[in-house]
């Protein structure tokens, strides 16, 4: 994973928690970079899942929906999607 995709995925973290910092267990796992951190653990709302996808649309371009969201089990699901966006997005770029 790649410094980006963490600062992407704590952007949104933090626009979930609208501007707050995420608990410490979170923070902790972050600062470590381990991602394999449980999203049901987050406990998010539709209103805070909403924030995170529209955060990581945002800083991608790309349509993270709330199906992707509930696709992924951790924090390293949602990395391995944006550096899958990311392959996708070189793909096509060095494609035109």
């Amino acid at each position: 994973m790649n410094a980006t995709s963490l600062d992407i995925i704590k952007r949104a973290l933090a626009a979930a928690e609208f501007g707050e910092e995420p608990d410490d267990a979170l923070l902790e796992a972050l600062q470590n970079g381990n991602l394999d951190y449980p999203i049901e653990d987050l406990e998010y709302d539709s209103l805070q899942t909403m924030e995170f996808c529209i955060s990581i649309e945002l800083s991608t371009g790309a349509q993270f929906t709330e199906a992707v969201f509930s696709s992924c089990k951790t924090l390293t699901d949602v990395a391995t999607w944006l550096a899958d966006q990311s392959r996708s997005s070189d793909n096509l770029t060095a494609d035109a």
